[in-house]
């Protein structure tokens, strides 16, 4: 690198505009041996003055992230020499205004038009990020008229690039399917794995459940599973991290999983919550049997809104325990909120309190009924026969639910 930037210095002093370009991307760059965003700004500035067009894009790009020597970005001058080299066809300065018009950065009013204009500009470039935010304007119908045929094309031709998060992305359009792409699993796979060797922690992620679950009729491999859920999870996803913790569940290796659930809890993840107190219940995985501890838990997944969380603390209450006295309105309170976030377990609970009257709640057979369909439409075993026979009873023909 020292001789590189010997070399273009020297060529760079003697007025050659491309070598005071290389000198300033050099300057530019994320070695820290070699970084000097003063230095990087006046090369830039000397090759600008010769109308380079990607000297101009450095130099808007650097204004844009605070680094021409200021101590703020400067929008307003990262606009105007993008501006130039937009007009130049540069790709990635048009990417960059059309980054700014979308958020009205610089000066510039916020316009999804203007942005999805200079967008596609940039795409027709090959330039990759703005190929998959362009499928993206296009699916979502912003700037542009939404064209699901278009979306899928831009995002398809950003994956075949090597753009990781369009990889990733027409992953999940395949493993779905959608609207002019067919349902195609092995497509799936074999997009996640590109981005998973890209190193995407979401991409891994779903590669690892391809994997674990053999959907499509792929072949299951839990050591792959393992594999891949571990690569996620050692950046920190969320979702990878306690995926594999119920992989190693299944697996019967329980210290695993508790650590792993142990660590998110932590981090107030509700599912790995709930996971551990039912751990916690049974005295599973080393840990000891504590319905001290375990309730502990639920209280803390349940404040946090999680649904199977509150019904378990609901039914908790209901029966009562020596950690918990028997409080029916408490319980009632608890499936109140599972069952307005769809849980059918505690949509079921709070048609039989409105049933009987319990809970501190007023008898009333047409909010029983109610919550009955609900729990039925989310095929709660129990709940059609209880509209059936209360039907029949009542002589009733039509739910009240449309």
């Amino acid at each position: 690198m020292k001789k590189a930037e010997k070399q273009y210095k020297e060529a760079a002093e003697r007025g050659h505009i491309e070598a005071s370009f290389k000198l300033a991307r050099l300057y530019s760059s994320k070695d820290e041996g070699l970084r000097n965003d003063i230095e990087a700004v006046r090369w830039a500035k000397k090759a600008a003055q010769q109308n380079n067009s990607d000297a101009l894009a450095l130099l808007g790009i650097m204004h844009a992230e605070g680094r021409a020597s200021v101590a703020r970005e400067d929008e307003a001058e990262a606009v105007k020499w993008c501006q130039v080299a937009a007009q130049q066809d540069h790709a990635i300065a048009q990417f960059k205004l059309a980054e700014m018009y979308g958020m009205g950065r610089g000066g510039l009013p916020k316009s999804e038009t203007e942005a999805a204009k200079w967008c596609k500009k940039a795409a027709l470039q090959r330039c990759l990020p703005a190929q998959y935010i362009l499928g993206g304007l296009y699916s979502e119908g912003r700037g542009v008229n939404r064209n699901e045929e278009k979306a899928i094309r831009w995002c398809r031709a950003a994956a075949k690039g090597g753009h990781v998060q369009a990889q990733g992305v027409l992953g999940l359009m395949y493993l779905n399917g959608r609207e002019g792409l067919q349902k195609n699993e092995r497509e799936a796979k074999k997009w996640f794995e590109k981005a998973a060797l890209q190193g995407d922690a979401i991409a891994q992620n779903n590669l690892a459940m391809i994997y674990k679950t053999g959907i499509g009729g792929l072949q299951k491999n839990k050591q792959e599973a393992k594999k891949w859920f571990k690569k996620s999870a050692q950046q920190a996803y969320p979702e990878a991290q306690f995926n594999l913790a119920e992989l190693y569940e299944s697996m019967g290796k329980l210290e695993k999983a508790v650590k792993l659930y142990e660590k998110l809890g932590q981090q107030g993840h509700p599912v790995a919550g709930d996971k551990l107190a039912m751990m916690y219940r049974t005295g599973k995985g080393g840990l000891p049997k504590s319905e001290t501890e375990a309730l502990k838990l639920y209280i803390q997944a349940a404040q946090q809104g999680h649904p199977l969380a509150q019904f378990k603390l609901a039914t908790m209450y209901e029966t009562g325990s020596s950690e918990l006295q028997k409080n029916e309105t408490e319980a009632r309170l608890w499936y109140e909120k599972a069952a307005w976030q769809g849980h059918p377990g505690a949509q079921f609970k709070l048609a039989e309190m409105y049933e009987i009257g319990s809970g501190g709640l007023q008898k009333s057979e047409t909010k029983a009924r109610i919550w009955y369909e609900k729990a039925a439409q989310h095929g709660y075993p129990g709940a059609q026969a209880k509209l059936a026979e209360n039907e029949k009873a009542k002589g009733i023909d039509k739910p009240l639910l449309h």
